[in-house]
């Protein structure tokens, strides 16, 4: 872990630490100065968010208490599309959304999913090479339990790695912006919820992530 830690924020530690020096160089006008103190904001927030993911790690590894609620699958996709339809369009990725099972409530603990949402979409828009890109999110109605599946149009994943990307500190990211805990922590709560997670390749590209969660 600590080795990870170091080499994720090693980069933008070192380019905060660039820009400041060069902001000390009284010779630079206001704006050159600006446009420094903004990147250095910049680099600074991509450390927060690594030290986020992992906090929110050791909290989902020491925490096993769930907050349930009921709701309904209709609020719960409305949801989905107020956090991320204007988001992706910005990007250029559509979202779609497949609710099948529009007349039932589902009981959860409503933060984590959304953090296990968060990190899921996270990680296929960064894997969105094209031009236009689309994620796709289905809920289907099982036997005993909920099923949601997250597909995107993006690289997808050797096959001998799939079964790595949910393994703490594992990331497929070569430049390593990431540390590699977001999907680690998506298992601890689905694990929490009674439920199982899994990824396949699309036929075509792309990823697809699916994960269960208990009909209670």
């Amino acid at each position: 872990v600590i080795a990870s830690i170091s080499h994720d924020i090693k980069t933008p530690l070192t380019a905060i630490l660039g820009y400041t020096s060069r902001i000390e160089n009284a010779k630079l006008t206001n704006e050159m100065k600006e446009k420094y103190i903004a990147k250095i904001g910049s680099k600074a927030l991509s450390i927060k968010e690594i030290m986020d993911e992992f906090d929110d790690y050791l909290s989902s590894s020491l925490t096993s208490t769930l907050h349930k609620e009921q709701i309904s699958t209709k609020d719960l996709f409305k949801m989905l599309e107020t956090d991320y339809l204007e988001d992706l369009e910005d990007r250029n990725i559509k979202l779609r959304l497949q609710n099948n099972a529009k007349k039932d409530n589902i009981v959860l603990d409503l933060n984590k999913i959304k953090r296990v949402f968060s990190n899921i979409i996270s990680n296929s828009t960064r894997h969105i090479k094209e031009e236009k890109g689309q994620i796709v999110i289905t809920l289907s109605k099982k036997e005993d339990y909920y099923e949601f599946t997250i597909s995107d149009s993006g690289e997808g994943v050797k096959e001998e790695n799939l079964h790595k990307i949910f393994d703490p500190l594992y990331t497929t990211d070569s430049s390593r912006k990431i540390s590699g805990l977001g999907l680690s922590i998506c298992k601890q709560i689905i694990k929490l919820h009674e439920g199982e997670i899994f990824a396949k390749n699309n036929k075509e590209k792309g990823l697809a992530i699916t994960f269960t969660i208990k009909n209670n």
